[in-house]
């Protein structure tokens, strides 16, 4: 089983982090973190953890309640 890790895509040439869940774009640009930036550009030797949308953070925590 693949190991989850944060979804990098590129949304017209500028990185975008989509929700793990529903795959809706989170973040873009000017929101990245100087660490979320440095895995787009590739330079981390390890993942980050995945990041869902507010309305699948949601769905979670009715289905483990």
């Amino acid at each position: 089983m693949e190991k989850e890790r944060l979804i990098v895509k590129f949304n017209g040439g500028r990185g975008a982090i989509l929700c793990s869940g529903c795959r809706v774009i989170i973040k873009e640009g000017p929101d990245f973190t100087p660490l979320e930036l440095q895995y787009i550009r590739g330079e981390l030797d390890y993942d980050l953890p995945v990041q869902f949308c507010e309305q699948c953070t949601n769905k979670q925590m009715v289905e483990k309640a």
